[in-house]
């Protein structure tokens, strides 16, 4: 079984939150053996990523499980600035998962966008709203989960400061919580065959 988590810088090695999902993941490695990590800064997706990802399904060979944290770089001002939105996030989501119902023994699991404090005045409703309808799509799908990670770094409608260390990038405190958070949901999911 392999579980592979497709990111943004978020996922760097330099960033610390590979290493605390490796540690989660290793403690259950008799269920879900190989953890990988395929993360670059910047990463928006767009189909040129939804085509890697599809890709890299079709390469793997046993039971798997695919993470998708991917959306927030199009949403916030440069991604905008560049022609990304919202619906290119779920158009690209819908491709990836319309793909994986081709094939055998996949889960996908789809991590709502992350609160951004840099931009919160900018991203706040348009990462609600791509959530809820990533949310609903998923719905769709026997083999496709949503996790909403963003309450987990609200109070109520406030971002925690505490999760960030420059507005964008996640504090210890934030790898904690999302790596813990994201893991659990995971160790839930119906065991693949």
């Amino acid at each position: 079984m392999r579980v592979k988590f497709f990111t943004s810088s978020h996922g760097r090695e330099d960033y610390g939150l590979p290493e605390k999902f490796r540690s989660l993941f290793s403690s259950h490695a008799s269920r879900f053996g190989d953890f990988q990590v395929s993360a670059q800064s910047g990463q928006v997706m767009c189909l040129q990523t939804a085509q890697k990802i599809i890709a890299d399904m079709k390469s793997w060979c046993g039971p798997q499980i695919v993470v998708l944290g991917l959306g927030d770089n199009n949403l916030r001002p440069r991604g905008l600035k560049k022609g990304h939105s919202g619906q290119e996030i779920l158009d690209c989501h819908r491709l990836i998962l319309e793909s994986a119902a081709d094939f055998q023994n996949v889960q996908v699991v789809i991590v709502g966008l992350l609160p951004c404090l840099k931009y919160d005045d900018v991203t706040k409703k348009p990462f609600k709203d791509t959530s809820y309808n990533l949310k609903k799509m998923t719905r769709e799908y026997s083999f496709a989960f949503f996790f909403d990670i963003a309450k987990y770094f609200m109070n109520r409608e406030t971002i925690k400061p505490t999760c960030f260390t420059d507005g964008i990038h996640l504090s210890l405190e934030g790898q904690t919580i999302y790596s813990d958070k994201v893991f659990k949901f995971i160790l839930a999911l119906p065991k693949l065959k």
